[in-house]
């Protein structure tokens, strides 16, 4: 026995294929669909990262400036969305050296020969005292100057910065040198084409892009005031931030930022 085809049988097989044609047409116009909009929802991505890293800094920048005037100890706790972010320490990448002579009637040259030795010059030979500073440690000396250099060996640690200071018989302060190698903090992030990135660093934002040479977006603090006689003085704050590990992805990292206290080198 032969099965005939029916009218109603042909009008089945027209419906099936309909669908799959209909279906078809439907994934081939989502997938045009994606492709076109893909490169927008990467930038609106990529701008949205972007945006947080830079609303991280923000906040992160205000902590260090507000904990940095504060005295030894005083701190603050600090919780950070890091969903596409991570803060890395930058250390010991910018060196500062500042010298002067307090008194009138004295000169002194200073060469730092290495990390635990120094040489001097008195000019006038009236410095008779040596005080040595670092982060942890103090020592003194005393000294008998000449018209030649001295070597000064003090064997302290003085990796983040030393201060040295020379006085005379009387006791009075006649010159003061320091130096200062300072850190901070990089926020990375992810985004396409590789890492954005923005360094915290003596109270400057510098930033990179993945196809961008760095850039500097802010600069120290620098502040020139006139005084009562119509001089100039010249302010400069120097910062110095230690990060004790990475700060890795999460919604909700916190960490502590905490002063060991303000140093002034010099006041007028």
């Amino acid at each position: 026995m032969r099965r005939q085809s029916t009218a109603k049988d042909d009008d089945a097989v027209s419906e099936i294929l309909g669908v799959i044609m209909m279906l078809a047409m439907v994934v081939t116009i989502m997938g045009g669909v994606w492709v076109f909009l893909n490169p927008y929802l990467v930038a609106f991505n990529d701008n949205t990262n972007w945006n947080s890293a830079s609303n991280i800094a923000d906040r992160v920048e205000d902590r260090f400036d507000v904990v940095g005037d504060s005295p030894n100890g005083t701190g603050t706790r600090q919780a950070l969305s890091l969903k596409s972010s991570s803060i890395n320490p930058a250390n010991l990448v910018e060196e500062w050296i500042i010298a002067s002579d307090l008194t009138p009637n004295e000169v002194v040259n200073v060469i730092e020969l290495n990390a635990s030795s120094f040489e001097f010059l008195a000019f006038n030979e009236t410095v008779t005292s040596i005080s040595v500073h670092t982060s942890t440690e103090q020592t003194s000396f005393a000294v008998t100057s000449s018209y030649e250099w001295s070597t000064i060996d003090h064997d302290l640690d003085s990796e983040s910065y030393l201060i040295i200071d020379f006085y005379n018989a009387a006791g009075e302060h006649v010159h003061r040198w320091s130096r200062f190698v300072l850190s901070g903090i990089s926020i990375s992030t992810a985004i396409d084409g590789g890492m954005n990135q923005i360094a915290l660093i003596n109270d400057a934002r510098i930033t990179k892009d993945p196809s961008t040479p760095w850039s500097i977006e802010e600069a120290p603090r620098l502040r020139l005031d006139t005084l009562v006689d119509g001089s100039t003085r010249l302010s400069l704050v120097l910062t110095d931030v230690r990060l004790a590990e990475a700060l890795g992805n999460g919604p909700n990292v916190g960490f502590k930022v905490e002063s060991v206290g303000p140093i002034q080198l010099f006041t007028g």
